[in-house]
């Protein structure tokens, strides 16, 4: 189903659970307008944790909105890039954590397992935006070891607990509107 298709499809939500949307449209309103990180920075963590979620309407709306407030193709190709890195990390981490043995993948080179770890990185994201996009991405995965490790990551970098909270935030609205999102194509289904 194509953007397009998609929306037309989404306004039918708001018209059959009004108040049940309505929630969830002030959850994500009031992650979005208020908070410490601007709008820019919480539309980059959009895109990295829509990637996550392999949500492809929020993929679409949210590189439409970083597009129109100025985010550029870069930082938002970036950002992906460290879910990517992230997403590896969690995989490797998950068979970390169930092996004793202290030499891990002894046949591959660091240089190449570093980059699992995108927070030393230089690019075009400031080091913070690269260690909140971190700690989101890290959020939308089932791995509550990764979660530990970004959060006292960005601590030790000097975040504050107001950024890492818009963090977790902008993650917790992104996972709701891709499971609300996907809705449009129950509506599709159910209409055919």
């Amino acid at each position: 189903m194509d953007f397009k298709e998609t929306q037309k499809h989404l306004t039918q939500v708001p018209k059959r659970i009004r108040e049940q949307y309505g929630y969830y449209r002030a959850f994500s309103d009031e992650i979005f307008s208020k908070g410490v990180l601007t709008a820019q920075e919480k539309e980059i963590l959009a895109i990295a944790v829509a990637h996550v979620t392999k949500c492809i309407y929020c993929i679409r709306f949210h590189t439409k909105k970083a597009k129109k407030l100025g985010v550029s193709i870069e930082e938002l190709l970036e950002a992906v890039t460290i879910t990517g890195a992230i997403e590896a990390g969690n995989t490797l981490y998950a068979y970390q954590e169930n092996r004793e043995k202290a030499d891990y993948f002894p046949n591959h080179s660091a240089d190449r397992l570093s980059y699992i770890d995108p927070a030393k990185k230089e690019g075009v994201l400031s080091k913070k935006i690269r260690l909140l996009t971190i700690v989101a991405v890290s959020h939308a995965l089932p791995s509550a070891s990764l979660q530990q490790k970004s959060l006292q990551q960005a601590r030790e970098n000097g975040l504050s607990d107001a950024e890492i909270e818009d963090a977790i935030l902008v993650t917790a609205a992104l996972k709701a509107g891709g499971a609300v999102s996907h809705a449009a194509e129950l509506v599709s289904e159910y209409n055919d």
